[in-house]
């Protein structure tokens, strides 16, 4: 009978950009899926527990990702799905994560050498449970959080928070679409590709406390250093 008993979740396999007190924990793909320990967390609260991108509607192959710096990751797939009817890939996907101590940024490049033009979308799933490090360490499942919307800059704004930490999310030129899952929304980008060249798209976290806590975060460099 298989062992059905909650375990502390791995790290081990992880990639993990941070500066102190926001960690990011993805996968290898730089894909943060609702499972194990992967999130951004912000002064040990999980303040985004999902953040799946795909290109029309299809995650793209991973072929390389990893460090850049301890606060920064970079990974790069390749979405064969959009490819011409060459052997060699044609279109390739890049996603530069950088962290601070109070925000997550993602700029994510899309570059296409097929040759026609590519029309294709980009979408960011995103959720986000509020989970403490305690349970998130429990390997018990934690229930995902509503977002509140705000659209008054002509691109969508997502907030939540609770008694210790505030988290705001924008999008720069995408849409948001709310009939997925329940605590679930997706940011779209409509895309269109001549060859030769790229599209970027970006989107941010801000992270702020919304109680005095035990950790504050510095952004300028030490004075040993």
């Amino acid at each position: 009978m298989a062992n059905t008993i909650p375990r502390q979740p791995w790290l081990h396999g992880l990639v993990t950009t941070l500066r102190a007190p926001t960690v990011v924990m993805s996968g290898a793909d730089g894909q943060v899926r609702a499972e194990g320990a992967q999130g951004v967390l912000y002064a040990d609260v999980r303040v985004l527990s999902l953040a799946i991108l795909t290109v029309g509607g299809i995650e793209p192959t991973p072929i390389a990702g990893g460090f850049a710096g301890a606060d920064t990751a970079r990974f790069t797939g390749v979405p064969r799905e959009l490819d011409d009817e060459t052997a060699d890939p044609r279109i390739l996907l890049d996603r530069l994560r950088s962290v601070t101590a109070d925000s997550v940024r993602e700029q994510v490049k899309l570059t296409s050498t097929a040759s026609g033009l590519i029309r294709t979308e980009l979408r960011l799933r995103v959720a986000a449970d509020l989970a403490r490090i305690a349970d998130i360490k429990s390997g018990l499942p934690c229930q995902a959080e509503a977002f509140e919307v705000r659209d008054d800059t002509g691109s969508p704004v997502l907030e939540w928070s609770d008694a210790q930490v505030r988290s705001t999310l924008s999008a720069t030129g995408a849409t948001l679409d709310r009939s997925g899952p329940d605590h679930q929304a997706e940011l779209c980008w409509s895309i269109e590709l001549s060859p030769g060249q790229s599209s970027y798209i970006e989107w941010s976290l801000q992270l702020a406390p919304t109680a005095p806590g035990p950790v504050t975060g510095v952004d300028t460099p030490s004075p040993w250093t």
